[in-house]
């Protein structure tokens, strides 16, 4: 129980969605394929909370997206105009004249306030309980540095990323499987090389699905073929670093 209780928490605090762009209806259609660590961590997280619900515990439901807007003072509008021209969060707040750090360590805190309950669990060492709280602080970190285009933009559908599902049927294994053998620490490529992938045949196959993600973007003139090569490598740099079991690996 406590190994599952800190995996949740822990997924939870990588995972934090930012999808209130395209529930607020200024995105488009679901997303076809998944962003990678955060999808790979969402599913876990899904799997992990039907179980701690058990032992009565209950996701926050924190808005990462709502809570910043509401810091730096933005509506709809705005926030789309700063995502067309490319800028951070933390553009926005230094062009009001803000200071960057104290608005993160604020997201960071209200995120904690989300996790109030399962960090007072004694299920959880000091430890463990610091490690959720440095998660989260990177996580607000990453939403105040990552550019809004980059976060937001995959409401749209318009993005290359991780199909966890092609890779667990690669792998043979079931969600369940996976999320056990996520538990105990193994990475994707230690699971691979279990069933007799190397890390470059894994890699390979992921390759082959990013290339028909954006085939099918590029002839549903969604994405130019330039944008979809270059989504192409940033998702593969992104997820180097998650197969290896970089699960807070941040965009460059």
């Amino acid at each position: 129980m406590k190994k599952l209780l800190t995996g949740a928490i822990l997924a939870l605090a990588i995972a934090i969605p930012v999808s209130a762009y395209a529930a607020d209806g200024l995105g488009g259609k679901e997303p076809a394929q998944s962003d990678n660590a955060a999808v790979a961590a969402k599913l876990e997280l899904a799997k992990k909370e039907k179980k701690a619900a058990a032992a009565g515990e209950k996701e926050a439901g924190v808005d990462p997206i709502q809570t910043v807007m509401k810091q730096l003072g933005l509506d709809k509008a705005a926030l789309g105009q700063a995502m067309k021209d490319g800028k951070t969060f933390a553009d926005i707040a230094k062009a009001k004249g803000l200071d960057v750090q104290p608005l993160i360590d604020q997201l960071a805190e209200r995120l904690l306030a989300g996790l109030s309950d399962k960090l007072k669990t004694e299920l959880l060492t000091a430890e463990e309980k610091a490690n959720v709280r440095k998660k989260v602080s990177l996580e607000a970190e990453r939403i105040y540095t990552t550019p809004l285009a980059e976060q937001l933009d995959k409401g749209n559908g318009n993005q290359l990323g991780l199909n966890m599902k092609a890779v667990l049927d690669l792998l043979s294994l079931e969600k369940a499987e996976y999320g056990k053998l996520m538990d105990e620490g193994k990475s994707l490529v230690a699971i691979a090389e279990e069933r007799g992938f190397t890390r470059d045949q894994l890699l390979d196959a992921i390759t082959a699905d990013l290339d028909a993600q954006a085939k099918s973007l590029v002839e549903g003139k969604q994405l130019t073929q330039a944008e979809a090569d270059r989504m192409k490598q940033q998702a593969l740099l992104k997820i180097g670093s998650f197969i290896d079991g970089d699960l807070s690996a941040k965009k460059k």
